[in-house]
């Protein structure tokens, strides 16, 4: 908590007994005493990235934590040596961890509504007629893909939209196309 917060601080600010700021032994400015050294190995280098291609790497790592172990094991820490960025770079691209996750529902959510909106909008092979049974099959087939489960469950759990409104009406849309498409197809 606090406590420990504060007492970490204060831990670290104090000078080691009979050691002088001036002593030789002292760490090098800039660095903590037991510090790794210099000569310790370099850290991987990475290509520098744009703020929204680092936003995307952060989220595609969160992406398949999500999905091999569920809400609990997204972890900051994680992701950061996942993608070779440190916890504060997460920090400023998502709050906090909930931040994180809402941006991360958020994207799998306009994804699934997007592909969603592309089976509806599919055109029939030419000389044929729209099948509306086969366009329901392939929506619930979209939505009922296992893979999709815990995002579904997760959203549905916190009382979220599994289907935001994101420059479009979310679920409305897709069920006012659906509705235009059985009307198209009514004898």
């Amino acid at each position: 908590g606090v406590a420990t917060a504060e007492r970490d601080r204060a831990a670290r600010s104090r000078k080691p007994a009979g050691r002088a700021a001036s002593s030789p032994s002292a760490a090098p400015v800039g660095r903590r005493p037991g510090s790794r050294a210099a000569s310790a190995a370099p850290a991987v280098k990475r290509a520098p990235r744009t703020a929204a291609a680092a936003r995307d790497a952060i989220l595609d790592a969160a992406e398949q934590l999500l999905r091999a172990g569920g809400t609990e094991a997204v972890r900051l820490a994680d992701i950061a040596a996942r993608i070779g960025v440190t916890h504060p770079a997460l920090l400023y691209h998502f709050k906090n961890r909930d931040g994180l996750l809402t941006a991360l529902f958020q994207r799998m959510s306009q994804r699934m509504r997007e592909e969603l909106l592309a089976e509806i909008l599919r055109p029939p092979p030419p000389g044929q007629a729209i099948a509306l049974a086969d366009v329901f099959a392939r929506v619930y087939a979209r939505v009922a893909d296992p893979a999709r489960a815990p995002l579904l469950a997760w959203l549905l759990a916190c009382g979220a939209e599994p289907f935001p409104a994101d420059e479009g009406a979310g679920l409305a849309e897709i069920a006012t196309r659906l509705h235009a498409l059985r009307t198209a197809t009514d004898p």
